[in-house]
């Protein structure tokens, strides 16, 4: 697992959701962060593969919406 940067908590998640896909030119899953407020999109975190996305956005209570 590479780490982009750390989640900030903090943010209202009830704001915010996280898209799985997967990027064939990267060779990763990747977890990107969409707010409604304000627009933002920006990648959290990338992954070898998509269940070891699933169980570490899992143990954070966040669910992921799955791309494919």
């Amino acid at each position: 697992m590479i780490v982009e940067k750390q989640i900030n908590l903090e943010n209202d998640m009830n704001d915010c959701n996280y898209i799985l896909k997967y990027e064939p030119q990267d060779l990763h899953w990747q977890v990107w962060e969409f707010n409604d407020i304000t627009g933002d999109v920006s990648l959290q975190m990338r992954f070898v593969n998509k269940d070891q996305a699933i169980e570490y956005f899992d143990n954070l209570n966040i669910k992921l919406i799955d791309d494919e």
